[in-house]
């Protein structure tokens, strides 16, 4: 009995793969893709199902088709810290509050502290408490009685400093959106709004339960709270799909999908809420899948990406079609023949797996090794040429002003998180990995930049940055992006956008670590946040000179991690004292960037902290177990609070 072949065992780890991930496919495949030697792309539109049998078809249709290897999911005008007059009015009153840190100014995000520059709120995420009630006080002393997860939001009396206290609290946790004196709490599944007008005493005004869906994110502008959901759905799926505990449903006519079936599993929904009363004023539904998506909402647009990859079948064809000395014509023909087949592609693979195998059985041990050999030589070279045509990435754009799917795209790759995406003067600008999740073609990862125009055609690229590498971080900055990419060093690129058309790169600065986020500080001063010989390292970019990029600082800090380089909430910049904030798994860390140098301006020593705000020039230092208050002036110590 001979040794199976490398050939087959790597088919056959695909079609396991394949089989494995059936279900997990792109959201929205925004065109067919005809993979021959002259390989193109066409684009297509989406339409509306028009009855309940297509509907039923389509996903029957679309449940045969491969799914994407899934991606790595992470996490306008130049973004300083973000400050708020709320205009509350009176002598205790404060002119000076933070926002959450979020992408684009206006678009709040969720994070598990708001404030309104009176009143804190706060839930803790991992606050514990002892249910000593649970046990009987008759018990033992040396009995340890266990903690359990305390669900609980906590409302702060903040400002005036002297004036802090607890004021109350709403026993339920989740993350937060605040307008006005509407506090909405987001907990997995459920929301629910509080009035919040008199803090000492929170009322429920309402509160839905997502049915058999998913909350994939969430915002607030405008005063209009927006949610992207996500539900399950299969052939044999009602054709009304439950959406909310209000009565909310979707109705198949009412669901966008391409023209062409790809795909499908999952119908993803836009709904736009009135926050104060909880009714939904529009909502637009969109087929999709459970493959990684990223969401990305400008002032104008709600963009929603999705990865999938083609046909691996018909590139297998092409590979053996390119090298016609590797098999012989009677397996050349049964390949061939194979791709015309009206078959699944996981059924594909199988057959693809059978003919591969059926052809080496004719061999001998000395030629099935010779021919294992050339065909893993050969295959990389054509593994490099098609990373393009194996990982793609698709985009639905939802127009805010109608609340409606108007366009679709594609790209090749994956983007890492949000700040990979941009919108600006009526362009979309995204940043890919190419061949990352390219698990079957031995191909090395490149890293591109795509400019596609407001119908989402590609108008223009920056392609094969950083050969064998992956985007770590990216931000766009007006008609400037800066990524980081990693492999062994470090390399910040600075890309040129203003010729939408002709963009390309103008620098490029190799420091060692990564960065694995990046804000602007300032108009010419970029600061990454990420990691560097098992150390959180802070790097102070000056891109004034953008053929030029310069590391003019930089400070490792003596920890390990911190929350920021993967959630950009956790950040906290106050540019009127020139101070930034980061917790770590000690504390929290303040750290001034003065003349463009890097020095601890204060750190507060306390586990579990977790946040921080400011208001007027006091800065609020937000832990598990305590509140500490500092005066910005001096960093001194004004009043604690115990939570």
């Amino acid at each position: 009995m001979h040794n199976i072949s490398s050939v087959r065992i790597f088919a056959f780890i695909v079609v396991l793969l394949m089989l494995g991930l059936g279900v997990i496919a792109a959201v929205i495949l925004p065109g067919s893709f005809v993979l021959s030697p002259t390989s193109h792309e066409t684009k297509i539109e989406i339409e509306k199902f028009k009855s309940e049998s297509e509907f039923h078809s389509y996903l029957q249709q679309a449940s045969q088709k491969v799914a994407a290897g899934g991606g790595i999911a992470r996490n306008t005008t130049l973004e300083l810290a973000p400050t708020a007059d709320f205009g509350i009015g009176g002598e205790d009153s404060s002119s000076r509050v933070s926002e959450t840190n979020v992408q684009v100014r206006g678009i709040d995000e969720p994070d598990i502290v708001k404030t309104n520059g009176n009143q804190i709120f706060y839930s803790n995420p991992e606050q514990f408490r002892i249910l000593e009630e649970a046990f009987s006080p008759d018990l033992p002393s040396d009995v340890i009685v266990p903690p359990v997860p305390s669900r609980e939001i906590k409302i702060i009396n903040a400002f005036p400093v002297d004036n802090l206290e607890l004021q109350s609290a709403v026993n339920q946790g989740g993350e937060l959106l605040l307008n006005g004196n509407t506090l909405i709490v987001i907990d997995y599944q459920k929301l629910t709004a509080f009035d919040v007008s008199d803090p000492t005493n929170p009322q429920k005004t309402w509160e839905y339960e997502l049915q058999d869906a998913y909350l994939e994110t969430s915002r607030m502008m405008n005063g209009e709270l927006i949610l992207i959901t996500r539900n399950y759905v299969a052939s044999d799926s009602p054709c009304v799909i439950p959406l909310m505990s209000n009565g909310i449903k979707i109705a198949c006519t009412e669901i966008y999908r391409p023209s062409i079936p790809t795909p499908s599993d999952s119908i993803y929904t836009a709904i736009k809420i009135n926050p104060e009363f909880g009714d939904v004023k529009s909502k637009v539904s969109f087929t999709g899948s459970t493959s990684s998506s990223v969401v990305y909402v400008s002032p104008n647009s709600i963009y929603v990406t999705y990865s999938y990859s083609n046909d691996p079948v018909s590139l297998f064809i092409e590979f053996y079609n390119s090298q016609s000395d590797l098999l012989p014509t009677e397996y050349q023909e049964r390949l061939s023949k194979l791709g015309t087949y009206e078959i699944s592609d996981q059924a594909k693979l199988v057959e693809y797996q059978q003919i591969i195998s059926d052809y080496e059985a004719t061999l001998s041990s000395d030629d099935r090794l010779k021919f294992e050999q050339e065909v893993n030589d050969k295959m990389k070279d054509y593994a490099q040429s098609k990373v393009r045509d194996v990982e793609k990435t698709g985009i639905v754009k939802i127009a805010l002003n109608n609340f409606d799917a108007t366009s679709n795209g594609t790209v090749p790759g994956s983007p890492l998180n949000q700040f990979s995406i941009d919108e600006y003067a009526g362009n979309l600008r995204i940043a890919t990995t190419v061949g990352q999740n390219s698990w079957l073609f031995p191909a090395e990862s490149v890293n591109d930049l795509y400019i596609l125009n407001d119908n989402l055609e590609t108008i223009g690229s920056v392609q094969n940055l950083a050969q064998g590498e992956r985007i770590y971080s990216a931000r766009f900055i007006n008609d400037v992006a800066y990524l980081v990419t990693f492999k062994q060093i470090d390399p910040f690129f600075v890309v040129d956008l203003s010729s939408p058309s002709n963009p390309k790169v103008t620098g490029e600065l190799k420091i060692p670590g990564f960065s694995s986020y990046l804000h602007p500080l300032s108009e010419n001063i970029i600061l990454g946040v990420g990691q560097e010989e098992n150390q959180v390292k802070l790097s102070l970019f000056d891109v004034a000179d953008p053929a030029n990029p310069t590391e003019t600082d930089k400070y490792l800090l003596d920890e390990y991690w911190t929350e920021v380089q993967n959630n950009h909430h956790a950040f906290l910049q106050d540019d009127k004292h020139s101070v930034f904030f980061i917790p770590g798994g000690r504390g929290g860390y303040i750290f001034s960037y003065a003349d463009n140098k890097l020095s601890l301006a204060k750190a507060v020593s306390e586990t579990g902290t977790q946040r921080a705000i400011f208001i007027d020039d006091y800065m609020y230092i937000i832990g598990s177990e305590n509140i500490t208050v500092l005066d910005e002036t001096d960093w001194g110590t004004v009043s604690t609070l115990s939570l």
